[in-house]
């Protein structure tokens, strides 16, 4: 029953609760936030490009191959991050390194100041990742 006693209480805040603590008029006009999602074309750190690549690939192996040995092909440039990439998303994802061929190969390679990652199944390219860098290539190793 005191259930019900609540209920007037509750439907008037659903109902007209906004009014109570929005200002009075019209909204500004334009946007009042900036949304930067998906704006990130250009890192400034080498943290920045693994961590980027971490959140990335991570998503990108949990949709298609979650736990499932992968084999990497990275070229020179960017050997060790391609590694520590893996290493670190391999933790989430449960994802092994492959020796040997797999059904499942993530290419890297380094071009014109920008990283690339490629996930392919059986040779059909899965997905692809590009971010590009402004800071020195060594850094990277």
């Amino acid at each position: 029953m005191k259930r019900y006693r609540i209920l007037p209480l509750v439907l008037a805040f659903l109902t007209g609760g906004c009014s109570w603590f929005l200002p009075a008029g019209d909204p500004p006009d334009g946007n009042i936030l900036v949304n930067t999602t998906g704006s990130f074309n250009e890192a400034q750190k080498a943290s920045e490009v693994s961590d980027y690549f971490i959140s990335a690939l991570t998503v990108a192996l949990l949709e298609n191959c979650p736990g499932v040995p992968v084999a990497l092909q990275p070229d020179d440039p960017s050997r060790v991050i391609a590694y520590k990439i893996f290493r670190e998303t391999s933790r989430i994802t449960g994802n092994s390194y492959s020796k040997e061929k797999a059904e499942w190969l993530l290419k890297s390679g380094v071009a014109e100041n920008k990283l690339q990652l490629t996930l392919f199944h059986r040779g059909r390219q899965v997905w692809q990742e590009k971010l590009a860098f402004s800071f020195n290539e060594d850094l990277l190793r």
